[in-house]
């Protein structure tokens, strides 16, 4: 582990391969269960989705990956939204020639696509993007709930420095509403990406058919997926670029603790892959359903991660999915920077 001097003196200026894993602090939930509902959402979101992708798929390209011999997975039911999906429209300049120099349209009220091989598990839209962010949440909105951590049991999460190409970390979420329904985690990569680059992605968590806000579901009703993802990255799967920003209820919000944002030559590219698992936090998990039973993981995602050709600096940020919340259905939450991003 290294501190943060190391990150901004040598990692893209020495060309040295550094992993960085956004990791939050704070465990103040975002979400307090009963609290008032933010406004439905009728702006209309900008997308960054590629203009071959047909407007919906086949009610059979359910986005759920095939389960192994191996993996026991109970059969999963999306149910229908409980508001209006944000009505979204193609934007032309923002659709066209996506991963050769699109940056992500907005902040926030915009849909983004998954880099995964197969359909988004939840793909509400039918072109295998999520809704980043309601145009209703605060600046301050969504940052507290959800961590990285090395250990499941340390769930508030921490920064975290690495030179290893592999390891492995765990999406935990400390909020009042106690769980998530999908994670999503973003890598970014600084500089130029080689073009025998990889990066493997194993994702391991417990799935189960979407509550109601307010509610939890049970024991019996989760089941535990191991690797519900296995899948290898390349450099053409890095949808979004150059970035120096990320999604975020707040405007300019850094991909890494203590970036320049001043430093606008200093670049990221981005993509967005689909755990394809959600989390259980300490609300659902204190539950009597759970009483005694066995929670592997404390309830987080399990992402184990590989490198290959990586020859500069990366980092992993994550974000969460709910098809019911008091911010709508959609992705409404990441993590929070430690310390402010360098003047």
């Amino acid at each position: 582990m290294t501190g943060d001097k190391r990150i901004q003196d040598s990692p893209w200026q020495g060309r040295i391969a550094v992993l960085l894993l956004l990791f939050a602090l704070i465990a103040v939930p975002a979400v307090a269960l009963g609290g008032t509902d933010l406004p439905s959402n009728t702006t209309e979101p900008t997308a960054g989705v590629p203009d071959e992708i047909p407007p919906s798929i086949g009610a059979e390209e359910n986005g759920t990956p095939e389960p192994t011999p191996t993996e026991t997975v109970a059969e999963e039911v999306t149910p229908e939204p409980t508001e209006q999906l944000p009505e979204y429209v193609y934007i032309d300049e923002d659709i066209a020639n996506l991963g050769a120099g699109t940056v992500i349209p907005s902040n926030s009220n915009v849909l983004l696509q998954i880099s995964n091989g197969g359909n988004a598990r939840f793909n509400d839209y039918g072109n295998n993007t999520y809704h980043f962010f309601s145009p209703g949440q605060s600046g301050t909105q969504g940052m507290n709930a959800l961590h990285i951590t090395t250990d499941p049991a340390e769930s508030s999460g921490q920064v975290t420095f690495s030179s290893d190409q592999a390891g492995v970390f765990y999406l935990t979420d400390t909020g009042g509403r106690g769980w998530d329904d999908d994670g999503i985690l973003m890598l970014a990569v600084n500089g130029t990406i080689p073009d025998s680059f990889r990066v493997t992605i194993k994702a391991s968590g417990y799935q189960w058919t979407p509550v109601l806000t307010g509610t939890y579901p049970t024991f019996d009703d989760v089941t535990y997926v191991p690797e519900a993802l296995n899948e290898t990255f390349t450099k053409d799967d890095f949808l979004y670029e150059p970035q120096i920003w990320r999604p975020c209820a707040a405007t300019n919000y850094p991909i890494f603790d203590g970036q320049d944002m001043t430093d606008t030559t200093n670049t990221f590219s981005i993509l967005f892959i689909d755990l394809n698992a959600g989390i259980l936090g300490a609300n659902a998990l204190s539950q009597p359903s759970f009483a005694g039973q066995s929670v592997t993981d404390n309830g987080a995602i399990k992402v184990e991660y590989s490198f290959e050709n990586l020859p500069t600096f990366a980092a992993f940020d994550a974000y969460a999915y709910t098809v019911s919340s008091n911010q709508g259905q959609g992705i409404r939450w990441t993590n929070r920077r430690h310390r402010p991003a360098a003047p």
